[in-house]
């Protein structure tokens, strides 16, 4: 996978959380899967088409989610509503679209799809990909974003 690509993510990630959310992350080892990953209790999954085509998880625990979300509705979050639910895929809608932009400006065009919310602990198949793992820790907990992204082949 293009080191311009997992960038993308990572600086949009920086930019978003701090400043939507007032909050720094500090990234920790990036690793890969194979075959298969576990998300935690809540995930983001953001379908991207373009040059590169795959998938943007969000994971967290539901702490985590429920404190961003509470950060990001300005208001406590006790219980994870449709309300606290749409906030999150808002966040993911702002990092993905912001390193959407970045790889854009990088001539890597790409399109975003509707984000689809997951909760529950569960795998996800990746078949023959590899997903890139970049963990983050915030004041607000740990936030895993997986990217698995693949460059389409052009027609010559």
């Amino acid at each position: 996978m293009d080191v311009k690509v997992i960038n993308s993510f990572l600086v949009a990630a920086y930019d978003v959380l701090g400043k939507e959310l007032g909050i720094s992350a500090e990234k920790g080892r990036i690793g890969s899967h194979q075959d298969f990953f576990n998300v935690s209790d809540f995930t983001i999954r953001i379908a991207i088409k373009g040059e590169n085509e795959g998938f943007i998880w969000y994971t967290m625990t539901e702490k985590t989610a429920l404190a961003i979300a509470s950060k990001m509705m300005d208001s406590p979050v006790t219980v994870m509503d449709a309300m606290a639910e749409s906030a999150l895929a808002e966040l993911g809608n702002m990092i993905s679209g912001l390193a959407a932009t970045q790889l854009g400006n990088a001539s890597i065009a790409c399109t975003l799809e509707s984000p689809i919310v997951m909760k529950g602990k569960r795998a996800c198949m990746l078949g023959d990909a590899t997903a890139l793992a970049i963990p983050l820790t915030t004041p607000l907990g740990h936030l895993d974003i997986k990217v698995c992204l693949a460059r389409v082949r052009q027609n010559a």
